[in-house]
């Protein structure tokens, strides 16, 4: 349940929040008619100071990304999964997601296989300079 105290009406009847609170504490309240019932002092009840609803909490925590309200997802790979393998899969998803909901902008902000996939190939650069280098030498030996 959901109680969303109303400050202007708590102070209008001179109610600190503490009194909502400990009206509340050490309850077992089962439905929204019981808790807006629910005295918190003579003559006021958690209705007439509270909206009371089903429904999940309000978020605590707000995700921006340059300046503006996202969803941030966080993909984990399992220790024994291909990074590249599942960063490339993962891509592959958001490609097909934004053609389904064109009204959301999908952003990837940090890739871990990036980097795998640039020192792959600085890798392969040098043993390719490596291998030239070797052959290069050991012909000017001969």
């Amino acid at each position: 349940m959901v109680i969303t105290p109303d400050a202007g009406e708590m102070n209008s009847r001179g109610l600190p929040m503490a009194a909502l609170l400990s009206a509340l504490s050490n309850k077992e309240l089962q439905s929204e008619d019981q808790v807006r019932q629910t005295p918190v002092v003579t003559g006021v009840e958690v209705g007439d100071v509270a909206t009371v609803s089903t429904g999940p909490a309000p978020g605590t925590a707000v995700a921006r990304t340059n300046g503006e309200t996202s969803v941030v997802v966080y993909v984990t790979k399992l220790p024994e999964a291909n990074t590249v393998e599942v960063a490339d899969a993962v891509n592959a998803k958001m490609k097909e997601l934004e053609g389904q909901v064109p009204a959301v902008t999908f952003l990837k902000v940090f890739d871990q296989s990036d980097y795998i996939k640039d020192s792959i190939g600085e890798l392969t650069q040098d043993a390719v300079i490596g291998a030239y280098w070797l052959s290069s030498s050991s012909s000017s030996s001969s």
